[in-house]
């Protein structure tokens, strides 16, 4: 057995598929941790709670939308916080919007009311609201009184979070490091490669990020109008991320890619080859 100390340690997951449905009713756990993400179809709100032996459940939870028919609109999703799930499901199921929920829970013991409201707070910060209409929430949560001593745990369960809810599908959350603009993403092995006046880095799962003041192309191709990433482009600047400065469009922001190609096409305006572009 290998015990070297610098070796990277990964996650142990156990996904659990209640109904063996893969986009049924199902829950992810992290080994060692007390928390717990759950799935689920809203038809099987009632199966959950009697599964967890609670009427209540202290959460946080996300509602997510069906999936645009249309290329241009948003898939809709809302984050919230609760001591009682169920009480305040009654008033989200009175609408027509939602298909899914994922709750995130604590299996020994409730979170306080100041651990839902963090949680909350930075789980809307980091929703990637380019692909995401988050609109529903109205206004951003508020950031809860908290003592300093407990906010390595709030931290911790964020991080746990991160890495669980792409389990169920759901590509929601952005990267704590892009959204604060950290300078020391310690997690990855850094090649910066160039294309034009753009320069960026693959990432381990396979998306390519484009750094901050990176210039994209001004004008686009004629071809290009109804590519997909020319959609993706478009919501970008929506968002403010691709942006105008002196004359040109600079991302104001860091910005996390699906591919090296859909990086590629967005700084050239055009449909290219990420792994030919990319120097």
């Amino acid at each position: 057995m290998n015990n070297n100390s610098s070796e990277t340690l990964g996650t142990k997951i156990t996904i659990y598929l209640h109904h063996n449905i893969a986009g049924g009713w199902r829950s992810a756990y992290i080994d060692q941790w007390s928390g717990k993400t759950i799935c689920f179809p809203l038809e099987q709100m009632s199966n959950v709670m009697k599964h967890e032996n609670s009427e209540r459940l202290s959460c946080v939870y996300f509602l997510i939308g069906a999936e645009p028919e249309e290329d241009n609109i948003k898939r809709k999703i809302y984050i919230g916080q609760t001591d009682n799930f169920q009480n305040r499901m009654a008033d989200h199921r009175n609408t027509k919007d939602w298909i899914e929920n994922i709750i995130i829970i604590r299996n020994l013991q409730e979170f306080s009311i100041n651990a839902l409201k963090y949680l909350e707070h930075k789980l809307f910060i980091l929703i990637d609201k380019v692909n995401y209409d988050a609109s529903k929430n109205r206004q951003e949560p508020q950031m809860p009184n908290f003592a300093l001593e407990d906010k390595a745990g709030y931290e911790i369960i964020l991080k746990n979070i991160q890495i669980l809810i792409p389990m169920f599908g759901y590509d929601i959350l952005r990267s704590m490091d892009v959204v604060e603009d950290s300078e020391s993403e310690t997690s990855v092995e850094k090649n910066i490669l160039k294309y034009k006046e753009a320069s960026g880095y693959s990432l381990p799962d396979g998306k390519f990020r484009i750094l901050k003041s990176s210039i994209v192309s001004s004008g686009i191709s004629d071809h290009f109008i109804n590519h997909s990433s020319n959609k993706l482009r478009e919501r970008l600047k929506q968002e403010q991320i691709i942006k105008e400065v002196n004359s040109k469009l600079v991302l104001t922001e860091s910005y996390d890619f699906p591919s090296i190609s859909s990086a590629a096409c967005v700084v050239a305006g055009s449909s290219v080859n990420g792994n030919s572009a990319w120097k």
